[in-house]
């Protein structure tokens, strides 16, 4: 069958198909099986068709089932770029020992040179070359090998790269925690805002019925205006914090979205029965101490230490001759000159090269003053990075504590308020109260609760930010929450 010839049917279709096919990449007929060709790739679109049906449902999946802890952390993991860049720089910090380390090594290098040289002869003594020109190429080949036997500064900076690839994996050791912290304050944030939120609604929903019962008294004049006006003004302040609500739950969702590239992930709630157990050990001092030894900020600066102390012994290296071993093969190729033929040389030569500094304008005395001051510097910063991790172990230690007493003393003012509210509600039923009392003591129930809820938040957050700042934090502390979630 031609390839122009119009198909009449699904057979023929199959036929153009498998021959054109033939045609392009064999250049020839070819005889070919078009049920089976055809069942292929039937077979294949089929297959690919459900991939991509099973791609979009894993990913409707990801927003439609709630996420905890762990899945929104190995998200961010992947995507937050903050998380990336860190690990990017960490890997290319990988580099540094072998960069030192290729100051220690011998350095080969060819050098090719072709040149086209025209000589003139303007005046000469020999008569037979009293006058001429003459035009001819050269080529010039240089192999040379230079083994350095003794450089102070390059073998101090070998010496400072191991300092500092310990530093860089301390510091990339604080980003993954800082990753794991943000992943947690990011996640309560939402659940902190949601559960303000749709307190916020109750809160709204229940001044409604208080207004609409206190219209029908004003109407029936049981009660006066200015209690109307009291619950109106209520009503609207509520539904004035609701829409503050709305926006800072929009903005939480919004920072987790930053963190792991695309929104509308669902989240689950907290257990309001979880335990809260007090910090173990229930020592603070323990808790510094651990710091010292495990905090990756220290571990990385007392590198930095070492560093600025490596990289002044480098600079002290200016004072310091340097010699290094040369091996030079030359071949040099000229196929004419002005005064006979070419020639053809090769030499090879080998030399021993001491360089001694004598005076560079007093530039390496100044690297080296430089290099002392900034080695103290970094002592001061570490010293100042000690007691800001002290400070925030001692300040995480007794947020939590503080938590801890503020969920119990909350806990019994929302059950005392619940009894305040039925007994305002009561009261009005039976004349002894006006509505504007028992809109009060509604809202300060709704208030008593969320603050409630945020306290259990507090404690959480707190816990992981005294894990954090001890060093000791890890996945498995969000694991641990993911039991509570639901």
């Amino acid at each position: 069958m031609a390839i122009m010839d119009l198909p009449s049917g699904p057979r023929q279709v199959q036929e153009c198909a498998c021959a054109w096919l033939a045609n392009v990449f064999w250049g020839h007929q070819v005889k070919v099986d078009y049920r089976f060709v055809a069942g292929t790739l039937v077979g294949a679109s089929l297959f690919l068709a459900a991939a991509a049906r099973a791609e979009g449902d894993l990913y409707s999946r990801l927003r439609a089932e709630p996420q905890d802890l762990t899945a929104l952390y190995e998200a961010a993991a992947e995507q937050d770029p903050e998380y990336r860049a860190a690990a990017l720089k960490h890997e290319a910090d990988q580099e540094i020992r072998t960069l030192a380390r290729a100051r220690l090594l011998p350095e080969i290098s060819l050098d090719a040179q072709y040149s086209q040289t025209r000589q003139e002869i303007l005046s000469a003594d020999n008569t037979v070359f009293a006058s001429g020109t003459s035009t001819f190429p050269t080529r010039t080949y240089t192999l040379t090998l230079k083994q350095p036997l003794f450089n102070w500064a390059s073998w101090q900076g070998f010496k400072k790269s191991t300092a500092e690839l310990r530093a860089a994996d301390a510091e990339f050791a604080g980003v993954r925690l800082d990753l794991v912290l943000r992943a947690a304050e990011g996640y309560f944030k939402v659940l902190r805002a949601r559960d303000d939120v749709a307190s916020l609604k109750s809160e709204q929903e229940t001044l409604a019925k208080t207004l609409a019962y206190s219209e029908q008294r004003f109407k029936a004049g049981v009660t006066n205006v200015a209690d109307l006006n009291d619950v109106k003004a209520r009503h609207a302040l509520a539904r004035a914090s609701l829409v503050e609500g709305v926006a800072e739950l929009d903005d939480a969702r919004q920072q987790l979205a930053q963190m792991v590239g695309w929104g509308g992930m669902r989240l689950m709630r907290l257990d309001p029965h979880m335990p809260l157990p007090k910090p173990d050990p229930n020592d603070v001092a323990v808790w510094v101490d651990r710091a010292m030894h495990n905090s990756p900020e220290i571990v990385a600066l007392a590198a930095r230490v070492e560093v600025a102390g490596k990289e002044a012994r480098v600079q002290q290296g200016g004072h310091f001759p340097t010699l290094d071993l040369i091996a030079r093969h030359n071949y040099r190729k000229t196929d004419g000159t002005l005064f006979g033929g070419g020639s053809e040389v090769a030499t090879s030569d080998i030399a021993v090269s001491l360089n001694l500094p004598l005076y560079r304008g007093g530039a390496t005395s100044a690297s080296v003053r430089q290099a002392v001051k900034l080695h103290d510097k970094a002592r001061e910063d570490l010293v100042q990075k000690q007691r800001e991790v002290q400070r925030a172990v001692r300040k995480a230690f007794e947020g939590m504590r503080t938590a801890l007493i503020r969920i119990e003393a909350l806990a019994e003012g929302v059950a005392a308020q619940e009894v305040v509210v039925e007994g305002r509600r009561r009261g009005l039923r039976s004349g002894v109260y006006n509505q504007v009392v028992l809109a009060e003591a509604e809202q300060d129930l709704e208030a008593a609760r969320r603050d409630l809820a945020q306290a259990r938040y507090d404690y959480l957050v707190e816990s992981l930010r005294l894990k954090r700042a001890a060093g000791l934090l890890s996945v498995k502390d969000l694991q641990a929450i993911n039991t509570w979630l639901r």
